[in-house]
């Protein structure tokens, strides 16, 4: 598989990905985060980036990593606000079980 072909699977995936969390499906969206990594993984292990010389191929790989860059910050966009939702209701669900324990160990 040559560069462009990797960088070309891995844009792929990332606009997989903003579709996913366009759509607010989670777990599509974690599934084709693992894929991305591997995917760079991949690249990382087997494309040298001294041996892209060829002028428009190397135009084409920024390009695609801008476009990487772009769906990750739709992603983010998308995905912040229901990580901080998540949160905020497991911080609210430890402290009423920290409560719960707190209080049933009281004899009255």
């Amino acid at each position: 598989m040559s560069a462009l072909q990797h960088f070309q699977a891995m844009a792929d995936c990332a606009t997989q990905m903003r579709e996913a969390a366009v759509a607010h499906d989670w777990d599509k969206l974690t599934a084709l985060e693992k894929d991305l990594a591997a995917m760079r993984d991949t690249a990382r292990a087997s494309v040298d980036p001294a041996r892209i010389t060829d002028a428009a191929e190397r135009e084409a790989i920024v390009g695609l990593l801008q476009q990487i860059l772009d769906d990750e910050a739709t992603i983010r966009s998308h995905a912040d606000p229901w990580m901080e939702s998540t949160r905020k209701w497991l911080a609210q669900a430890n402290r009423g079980k920290a409560m719960k324990n707190a209080y049933s160990r009281l004899d009255f």
